[in-house]
């Protein structure tokens, strides 16, 4: 199977465009979970704090539901 050299550039040109476009979009794909996860752990840090004040009552309740 012989292949041109122009043939060749093509493919390869094509095939780099093709890396380089997918480390684009994992790049950004990956700095969007990051942000998103940062975010995520800030509301949950957030929400934590409020849910540890409601859920010191939690143990009381349950026992007093146990009795």
């Amino acid at each position: 199977m012989q292949v041109s050299a122009a043939g060749d550039e093509v493919v390869s040109f094509r095939g780099i465009l093709r890396l380089v476009i997918l480390f684009l979009l994992i790049f950004l794909y990956s700095f969007f979970l990051f942000f998103f996860f940062v975010l995520f752990f800030k509301m949950v840090r957030s929400f934590g704090l409020i849910l540890e004040n409601s859920f010191q009552w939690v143990p009381t309740g349950l026992s007093f539901i146990k009795r």
